[in-house]
């Protein structure tokens, strides 16, 4: 008995142990695998397979099985070299194969000849994958930075994918729908995953993406994928940049300002340019720790945003109105010659003079003190807050001027991230 709850307790710990090795190979990492024919299209077991990071320089040497197969497992994603060599047969080169996410598949077809003699092919493996149905599209690094975008963030892209569409109750409207976008019909609900692992937050189903400047690639999976992936109607798949075997570094600032933005639209009225002072900038730097063994990938990210926290348009008293005259406006009414009257029917009702009956202006004589005291808090042409101005306005039903000063309150919101990547290949047969 004792020895079968000690075999339980083994496998359960291998099955923990295991699972989530198994589950980053294959979501945040990449596969080149094929078969090895000779000219006639037998397969040919034996041949030494060389895969080579052309940026790190960090290679795996693999052996065709029985089958003629080969297969390098997860590798991380980046521009690669394919060798194939057998004795009696001419040696064979793929001396640019891209890997993304998933799987590449590269087959080989050697001739026979002397193994002095080389081939060596440059293209690209073929953008059309048969392995499965999956339906998706990839963004790299170049393409994301190339396109126009506020900040850094790759949600403002969604809507460009094949088969989106905006849904009109995305917190960001349905001309920029971020992470609430339909792909191909499906829900605008999504998973979004950091190197394989899901950020997404399973109670607000919100996640905060990475900056494009630290992502490699952007792996959107609309239908058809596999279940590893987990739940959700889209699944973006954000891979981290990584460090190379030189050193790289980058340097950035994405700028707003009002003094480059237009004036909005005001219907006839002056409407002042809302204060807008945005910076995001930041840089990173990669490169070796350890030549062909360990990579580093460091970014520093800040923005700071002295932004307007509101933009108001408020009713203020004008200056003659602040002085007591309403000439023009509605009349007004002196609260100290209110009598009660009584109509037909006996009915009590307040009945007061106006001042203009009274002295012949629409006009209070005299200002209590505490209203005195409280119009310094009122704006006025020659002394009101930062960032507010007088406008225009318009006249009500009643005479009463109204929407006639415009505010912009600036507000500074600062915010910085940090990201950091190590990468150490402990031995070449290392998954």
């Amino acid at each position: 008995m004792k020895f079968k709850k000690a075999a339980l307790l083994l496998t359960a710990i291998l099955c923990v142990v295991c699972a989530p090795a198994t589950f980053a190979q294959n979501t945040n990492s990449g596969d080149i695998n094929g078969t090895v024919t000779d000219s006639s299209g037998a397969l040919l077991p034996g041949v030494m397979v060389t895969v080579v990071n052309n940026e790190t320089g960090i290679a795996k040497n693999l052996v065709t099985n029985r089958d003629g197969v080969y297969d390098t497992n997860s590798i991380v994603i980046g521009n690669y070299r394919v060798t194939f060599e057998k004795e009696g047969f001419t040696k064979l080169e793929r001396s640019s194969i891209t890997v993304e996410v998933g799987e590449v598949k590269i087959n080989a077809q050697l001739k026979v000849g002397s193994v002095t003699s080389e081939v060596v092919v440059d293209t690209d493996a073929p953008l059309l994958k048969t392995e499965n149905a999956e339906q998706s599209t990839t963004l790299g690094a170049r393409q994301m930075a190339a396109l126009p975008n506020v900040g850094q963030d790759w949600e403002n892209f969604t809507i460009l994918l094949p088969g989106t569409a905006g849904t009109p109750a995305g917190s960001q409207g349905s001309s920029n729908p971020g992470q609430e976008v339909s792909v191909n019909g499906n829900l605008p609900y999504s998973n979004i995953l950091q190197d394989g692992a899901s950020t997404t937050l399973s109670h607000s189903s919100n996640a905060n993406p990475a900056i494009f400047e630290t992502v490699s690639e952007l792996q959107v999976s609309g239908s058809g994928f596999s279940a590893q992936y987990g739940i959700g109607g889209i699944v973006f798949n954000q891979i981290s940049k990584g460090g190379t075997s030189s050193f790289h570094g980058s340097a950035y600032d994405y700028l707003q300002n009002d003094a480059l933005d237009a004036a909005q639209y005001g219907f006839g009225n002056s409407v002042p340019v809302p204060f807008l002072r945005y910076n995001n900038f930041g840089g990173s730097i990669g490169g070796p720790v350890l030549k062909k063994k360990m990579f580093f990938y460091f970014n520093y990210d800040q923005t700071v945003n002295h932004g307007s926290a509101s933009n108001n348009t408020s009713t203020v008293p004008t200056t003659s109105v602040l002085s007591g005259d309403f000439t023009g406006q509605q009349i007004i009414y002196d609260p100290t010659t209110q009598v009660i009257a009584k109509d037909s029917a006996g009915n009590p009702y307040p009945v007061r003079k106006s001042f203009l009956s009274e002295t012949g202006k629409n006009a209070v004589p005299t200002i209590d003190p505490v209203a005195s005291a409280i119009q310094q808090f009122y704006p006025t042409p020659s002394s009101h807050i930062s960032g507010g101005n007088f406008v225009a306005g318009n006249l009500n039903s009643v005479g009463v001027l109204q929407n006639n000063f415009f505010s912009s309150l600036p507000q500074s919101t600062p915010y910085r991230k940090y990201f950091g990547r190590l990468d150490y290949d402990i031995t070449q047969h290392n998954d």
